[in-house]
């Protein structure tokens, strides 16, 4: 253990380096099994393990999303799924690669499970001044439970990592010498945390809010890194849900065109939350991305019709 320790404190990026790719392994290894006839009982054969049933519901509506995309749709890509904010980035990482693999969200998994692993071994390393504690605090992040579902399609991993930076952020400003550093890690990991889970924000404001007050009359935070802390946040809980702003500030034509996918997305998950084997929420995506499939047929017919419509314009004009 001691070996392990000087190796992380005398190459950090060496070290980095080999979390990603350890992850990146991982998550390979899982999504292989999830397609194989490995443990058949505990996967759907597709790709989706049954622990993480809500990475089947968070799939369709990425399809969904690079429907939007497909067609230039970007403020529509923005705005839905609100409540799923890490939907819009499994989206654009589909549509990049023209490939709905469930795989490629390690390209953003990998970075956010490191992303914790790095803020709690600094936040007990600061905090305690101690490898071997920091070292343990950090093992947190490879428990088997926090490890696989960090391979899925599933928001707990940036809950996670917003609470990781909000608490390095308070560690930095405890320790008086990062601050600012920590003012900004705490406004990052706030937006994490109520990205995903909103109605905690109340309690998230009071409780920043108190803590600041009271690290200023302790003199242990200075007046200009808190007031931009408490500006940031603020910030975010009013007015930093830019889903919705953009939905007034900008013209959206097609708003309503997603409500038939919407209504049956909801019942898409209440089938599966009463799902009893894999098979059935095989069925259940598979029916979810026929529908997107209709969807863009549909428009596709549309589009074409237009497009003669136009020409047919054309050469009239022509005639004239």
């Amino acid at each position: 253990m001691k070996n392990v320790l000087e190796i992380i404190e005398e190459k950090p990026i060496q070290v980095i380096i080999g979390l990603l790719v350890f992850h990146v392994v991982m998550s390979c290894m899982v999504s292989w099994i999830a397609y194989s006839p490995y443990l058949a009982d505990f996967h759907n054969g597709n790709g989706f393990w049954n622990f993480s049933w809500d990475s089947t519901l968070y799939h369709a509506e990425a399809i969904e999303l690079v429907d939007s995309l497909r067609v230039g749709d970007w403020v529509e890509w923005w705005s839905l799924y609100s409540l799923h904010a890490h939907v819009k980035w499994l989206a654009l990482l589909y549509w990049i690669f023209d490939e709905a693999n469930p795989l490629l969200f390690e390209l953003i998994n990998s970075v956010v499970w490191v992303a914790s692993v790095v803020s709690v071994y600094l936040s007990a390393r600061i905090l305690f001044n101690s490898k071997t504690v920091a070292g343990w605090a950090s093992s947190f992040l490879f428990f088997p439970t926090v490890l696989i579902s960090s391979t899925q399609l599933l928001r707990d991993p940036f809950y996670i990592l917003g609470i990781c930076f909000v608490t390095l952020g308070w560690v930095m400003i405890y320790h008086e010498e990062f601050k600012w550093k920590g003012a900004f890690a705490i406004i990052a990991g706030y937006y994490l945390i109520v990205s995903i889970r909103p109605y905690i924000t109340p309690l998230l404001i009071l409780v920043f809010f108190a803590s600041a007050i009271v690290f200023l009359f302790r003199k242990r935070f200075i007046l200009l890194p808190a007031f931009a802390m408490l500006i940031g946040i603020f910030f975010i809980s009013f007015y930093g849900d830019m889903s919705k702003s953009l939905l007034y500030i900008l013209p959206v034509t097609k708003n309503d065109k997603n409500e038939f996918l919407r209504i049956e997305a909801n019942k898409l998950k209440e089938k599966k939350i009463i799902a009893n084997s894999g098979d059935e929420i095989s069925d259940v995506l598979r029916m979810a991305e026929e529908l997107v499939k209709v969807k863009s047929e549909q428009r596709s017919k549309e589009e074409l019709v237009k497009v003669k419509s136009e020409q047919r314009s054309k050469e009239e004009l022509v005639k004239v």
